[in-house]
């Protein structure tokens, strides 16, 4: 039985592996199928191999662009998670916090964020500081709302045995609260990478004079539509990696919190 289970898991997560790479081939198949099929011009869809060649003849510049985007992605994820994790530890701090705030954060969510880019801008001035702090607005509310939901999730029950057990205040904070939280946390620092990616990329697109948003733009403008998609296939490597940073974290502070219970 033991190793019954174990060919189990390791066919489960072979099985996870090769079910998307076979469907990413199919999908690339068919995308050189269609071109073919119906004489797309290559200005409106590349083939794969007119991608492939401008990845390799770009791979330089494209690789001087990404440094750019990854460290303002990279910087803007850290600054969100720190913003949205201790705001919502401000705001759950008490009823009353939560009563006076959560509704102002709300109607600042419910807002089209894009539709305040010019004024960071203005706030900013067009450069690296406008692209981080863009990014950081457009992805913290998800750690925020996440986070604040999960300090909540504790029962009732839970909270009165350690008041029973003369626990403080903190001490509930770090041995209920907190890992009640962890998976609400991550669900929201997941949406916090992807929102991160796409905070810097707009904003590349609105002021940028470097980074892969900017080589989108400058491709699309002069009809290469080889070098647009060879840039989003570094976009969505960069995109990958940050979302894999979000879960690798998930696991370590998972089994801390585990380990300490």
């Amino acid at each position: 039985m033991p190793n019954t289970i174990k060919y189990r898991k390791s066919f489960g997560k072979l099985e996870a592996f090769l079910l998307p790479c076979a469907l990413g081939l199919f999908g690339l198949w068919l995308w050189d199928g269609v071109i073919r099929w119906f004489s797309i011009q290559p200005i409106y869809l590349p083939t794969i191999g007119a991608i492939s060649d401008s990845l390799v003849e770009n791979f330089p510049l494209l690789a001087e662009y990404a440094k750019s985007s990854l460290f303002d992605m990279l910087f803007a994820f850290v600054g969100a998670a720190i913003a949205g994790f201790f705001l919502a530890l401000l705001v759950d701090a008490s009823a009353f916090m939560r009563k006076a705030f959560y509704p102002i954060i709300l109607s600042f969510e419910v807002i089209p964020k894009i539709t305040l880019a010019p004024l960071f801008i203005v706030w900013f001035g067009p450069g690296q500081t406008f692209r981080i702090a863009f990014a950081v607005y457009l992805a913290f509310f998800s750690v925020l709302i996440a986070t604040s939901t999960g300090l909540r999730s504790a029962t009732k029950g839970q909270i009165l045995l350690a008041r029973s057990l003369l626990a403080t205040d903190m001490q509930i904070l770090m041995k209920i609260r907190l890992p009640n939280a962890i998976p609400f946390i991550f669900s929201g620092l997941k949406i916090a990478a992807t929102m991160a990616v796409i905070g810097v990329i707009a904003a590349e697109f609105l002021a940028g004079d470097s980074g892969l948003g900017y080589i989108v733009m400058f491709a699309s403008y002069n009809m290469e539509s080889a070098l647009t998609f060879a840039a989003l296939v570094f976009l969505s490597v960069l995109g990958i990696g940050i979302y894999g940073i979000a879960g690798l974290l998930e696991r370590a502070v998972g089994r801390y919190f585990t380990g300490s219970m």
